[in-house]
């Protein structure tokens, strides 16, 4: 086991025999972050901190908190000073540090098939393990996961809490804007009840605001990165900052998050350790990555992101694609940025986004990891091979699961990835 995993094995086994609550152990581990992310650039350390500190929050019984699906709308959480915990980032977390198997087990005796996507089955056993604390609520979109309507409803019931769930329609119409608006303002009426806080549409502008200026700073980061190829971050950081890019909406953290990495990216000299020089080497192979990435570690990595026969230098989900929000008309922003979400809605929406993204870091091939049961990437991905085939771009497609390392073998991707950088 790595230094990281038997840390937060030490610190699981005090959760389970009663000795430290949930939200002490990670603060734990936080302490011990200083020699687990030596090898971070200031601004990668900066997110990672951030990071925690908002699970620790979220872990908190003195906080309210909910347990929401990864792209829920946050910026009608923040206003009721609700922090939301991603249980697929929690989910992640736990793969990341070794401790995935015990979780997936507990869905596995519930009844949960293998068929079902990972990062759901052990959110399932998370829930369900009776180790953390009750949210306030549990919410959840249809946004990203088709799956989230049962996996959170369950969740839901587990910890007999309120549901709150987002249907968001596929297409962009004024009818679908109309149909996402009553929604979205419906709930945050609900909140104002459970919560006792008069209701007001006023009660979400100033989050709207704040999501608002972190946006155009989220912009920023993407022309930065465009323009420099700076070696601050590994590539699965940045594949990995998709989710706190929009969990944070709302909140003041993420613009602070934000501005640290421009800073970072705008000296040229912040670099991730693990590379041996501040920017891409000339001679090396831009990627990008499509989809999610392997919560654990994995060699891989060191194939195609080592800065200098290869980087991953772009992905799918971190680029900007919603032009900003109209503070006059708070309710209606949030539904059009939900609905103009890249996954969400026709397939083709997905692949003009991706090839856009290609074409701005001018990459010379794609990666796409297709994780165990994710029906809804993995199921388009030959239509999606064959659209940057045919615009000279070439694809490769790696199935494997983000969540349980044991449904991925590393020699067969190696092969692959090989074969792949030669062509």
């Amino acid at each position: 086991m790595s230094l990281k995993e038997n840390i937060a094995a030490a610190n699981f086994l005090a959760i389970k025999k009663g000795l430290i609550k949930p939200s002490s152990a990670f603060g734990l581990f936080g302490k011990c972050d200083f020699i687990l992310s030596r090898k971070l650039s200031s601004a990668g350390k900066y997110l990672r901190r951030s990071q925690l500190k908002q699970m620790i929050q979220g872990l908190t019984p003195s906080e309210r908190r909910a347990w929401i699906s990864v792209f829920f709308p946050t910026e009608l959480l923040y206003p009721f000073g609700i922090i939301p915990l991603s249980l697929e980032i929690l989910s992640g977390l736990f793969s990341t540090v070794g401790l995935s198997e015990e979780f997936l087990e507990i869905a596995s005796s519930a009844g949960v098939p293998s068929t079902m996507c990972s990062f759901h089955r052990l959110l399932y056993g998370l829930c369900a393990s009776g180790h953390f604390a009750h949210p306030d609520i549990v919410a959840a979109t249809s946004l990203f996961c088709d799956g989230n309507l049962k996996s959170f409803s369950e969740a839901a019931r587990e910890n007999g809490r309120d549901f709150f769930f987002v249907d968001v329609p596929f297409e962009y119409n004024s009818t679908s804007i109309k149909y996402l608006k009553e929604q979205l303002e419906a709930m945050t009426r609900r909140l104002a009840e459970k919560f006792g806080v008069s209701y007001s549409p006023e009660l979400i502008v100033s989050s709207v605001a704040k999501a608002d200026v972190a946006l155009k700073k989220l912009k920023r980061i993407y022309e930065l990165r465009r323009a420099r190829f700076t070696n601050a971050f590994r590539g699965f950081e940045m594949i990995s900052f998709c989710f706190p890019s929009h969990y944070l909406l709302g909140s003041e953290l993420l613009s602070d998050i934000a501005d640290k990495i421009i800073e970072s990216v705008s000296s040229g000299k912040d670099r991730h350790r693990y590379y041996r020089l501040a920017s891409l080497s000339p001679k090396a192979k831009r990627l990008m990555w499509m989809h999610i990435v392997p919560q654990y570690d994995t060699k891989i990595w060191d194939l195609i992101d080592n800065g200098i026969n290869s980087r991953i230098v772009c992905e799918e989900y971190t680029a900007p694609y919603f032009e900003g929000y109209d503070l006059r008309d708070p309710f209606g922003s949030i539904a059009r940025r939900l609905i103009l979400h890249p996954s969400n809605g026709p397939l083709q929406r997905r692949i003009d986004n991706a090839v856009r993204i290609a074409r701005d870091f001018d990459v010379d091939g794609v990666i796409h990891y297709s994780s165990w049961g994710c029906h809804q990437a993995a199921g388009n991905v030959s239509i999606v091979e064959r659209e940057f085939e045919r615009q000279g771009i070439k694809f490769l497609n790696l199935n494997g699961d983000a969540i349980d390392r044991k449904n991925t073998t590393f020699g067969q991707h190696k092969t692959r990835i090989e074969a792949f950088l030669e062509r």
